[in-house]
């Protein structure tokens, strides 16, 4: 999951940084443009291609200079937020170290050279001859540098509608985690983990022996309702797995989840008994095998008839074994969505294939769980003390530090989706309010020869959308693909991608038409005879 998560954020990260290196690209381009004469002067005097292209490559080092600068501000004030808010990172720390320094500055110098890459190439380009003999203020660009320009938008929608997706898909994903109903109850347990040695443990019967007194000692706690001991707990999702095959001979095989459980574990985790039994302290390695399933998997098995009494093939281990149904249980679901979901999941008698490394719980009355931590502790030293106790927590703590950690995700995708529309509106209306003054005489042409300013409003901003809709258009792509990879990297996230993303390209559609007009109203004001004087 940490993995996975922090992939998402340097890909989201890099989009931002691309969609500004796009925008001050356009901004240093339209610098380079209106700047054509003064470089066509300097090179008819003589200048050589490095003092052409100085002025771009300074103005560039001096924005990335700035910009490193506000960056080591804002990275010092964000590591000091993700340090405060991970208060269960695990001792992960976050320095500015120089490794982060070397990185911001690299950063700093390669995004100056890519930004002032076009400039300094139109620099270059500029013939000083047509340069200097069609006249000065009116210069306009090339159809290349239109296209380069408009192409430089495109790509910021692009990368913005994949940023809004992917925030929106995350959103909508992980909105709610601890709202849902997964089948169990984890407030007032506290749990941990076990591990017997291995030269002390080797009989199966002394494993069991040592379960059934330790969980006998936990349930004479002062304040302990019930306990039990498992393979594994179910607040983050059951690791063993097997293949179960209803009736002898017959039926398909399902991939199924496997817990072994002591008798207590339902009552413990809160999972709910739908029909049959839970197992009792009779059900041991000397008592037939018995199992649990749960409502899922004995609708599957059985999917008219009553599964308690019932038998199910149960692979073990590459044997097949026949083992009889004497309950039903609630189908129960992992909170961290990085969990493939299965709903088919089986229980066995943990005394009946005890393991030497087992999960505790006990539930909780009138007293904090957290209180029994140490109690715990010297119940388990008292029977064995050679018997290694850890990751002792309440379970309510596990699923709010997951819900916590990715609260942070949600925000940092968030804050990412807003800069990356923020600065692609940003370069849009730089762009119409640029191409408003440039083509300022052209305007005041068409206005004498009778064009009506709502048609002339409406050529303007048909030139912004075509830009900002190719661009959206190949973003679509980008965000379906990174949507798909992320509901397959958090299979459990649940969420309708083709709708959250038709709902971003919807919302940055309106935003950019809506900024087209505002940098287009310019027209509005345009007088045609002082229009007409500027040449």
């Amino acid at each position: 999951t940490g993995k996975m998560l922090v992939a998402i954020l340097i890909g989201l990260a890099t989009s931002v940084l691309l969609i500004a290196c796009s925008n001050l690209a356009n901004v240093l381009l339209a610098g380079a443009i209106e700047r054509r004469r003064e470089s066509a002067v300097r090179a008819a005097l003589g200048a050589s291609r490095l003092q052409l292209v100085r002025p771009a490559l300074f103005e560039a080092g001096l924005l990335a200079l700035a910009g490193g600068s506000a960056a080591l501000i804002v990275a010092a004030w964000t590591s000091r937020w993700l340090r405060a808010n991970l208060t269960d990172a695990g001792g992960i720390e976050l320095p500015l170290d120089w490794r982060v320094l070397g990185f911001g500055a690299l950063s700093c110098l390669l995004t100056a050279a890519f930004v002032s890459l076009a400039p300094a190439l139109f620099a270059l380009r500029t013939n000083p001859n047509v340069a200097l003999s069609s006249g000065g203020r009116t210069l306009t660009s090339g159809v290349r540098q239109r296209r380069l320009r408009n192409a430089l938008i495109a790509t910021q929608f692009a990368f913005a509608t994949i940023l809004l997706a992917t925030a929106g898909v995350f959103l909508s994903g992980t909105a709610g985690l601890l709202s849902k109903d997964y089948g169990w109850r984890s407030d007032h347990v506290l749990q941990g983990n076990v591990q017997l040695t291995a030269d002390r443990y080797r009989d199966e019967a002394d494993i069991a022996a040592f379960y059934a007194r330790f969980t006998d000692r936990l349930r004479a706690l002062p304040g302990v309702e019930s306990a039990s001991v498992s393979y594994g707990l179910p607040y983050l999702g059951l690791r063993g797995s097997t293949n179960v095959q209803a009736e002898l001979g017959g039926g398909r095989r399902l991939k199924t989840l496997l817990n072994g459980v002591s008798p207590e574990y339902f009552r413990v985790t809160g999972t709910r008994l739908v029909s049959g039994r839970a197992f009792t302290a009779a059900d041991t390695t000397a008592s037939a095998p018995v199992i649990i399933v749960s409502d899922s998997l004995a609708r599957a098995c059985f999917p008219e008839q009553r599964a308690e009494g019932r038998r199910v093939v149960v692979d073990d281990d590459g044997t097949l074994v026949s083992m009889e149904i004497v309950g039903v249980v609630a189908d129960t679901e992992s909170v961290d969505i990085a969990q493939s979901p299965n709903r088919f999941q089986l229980y066995q008698a943990v005394a009946q294939d005890p393991r030497t490394s087992a999960a505790f719980a006990v539930r909780t009355t009138g007293v904090p769980p957290q209180t029994l931590a140490s109690a715990v502790r010297a119940a388990v030293s008292d029977l064995d003390a050679g018997v290694l106790v850890k990751d002792v927590a309440p379970a309510d703590s596990l699923v709010h530090s997951l819900d916590s950690q990715m609260a942070i995700v949600r925000q940092l995708l968030a804050a990412f989706a807003a800069l990356g529309l923020f600065l692609a509106l940003i370069g849009i209306y730089g762009v119409i309010s640029r191409m408003v003054v440039q083509r300022t005489a052209e305007m005041g042409i068409r206005m004498a020869l009778g064009a009506q300013t709502a048609g002339l409003l409406m050529l303007i901003v048909g030139a912004g959308i075509r830009v900002s809709g190719t661009g959206v258009a190949v973003g679509v792509l980008g965000a379906v693909a990174v949507s798909r990879a992320l509901t397959a990297g958090f299979p459990s996230m649940q969420v309708n991608t083709l709708l959250v993303s038709a709902g971003s390209v919807t919302v940055l559609l309106a935003m950019a038409v809506t900024v087209c007009l505002l940098s287009a109203r310019r027209v509005t004001t345009i007088d045609p005879v002082v229009a007409l004087r500027i040449d």
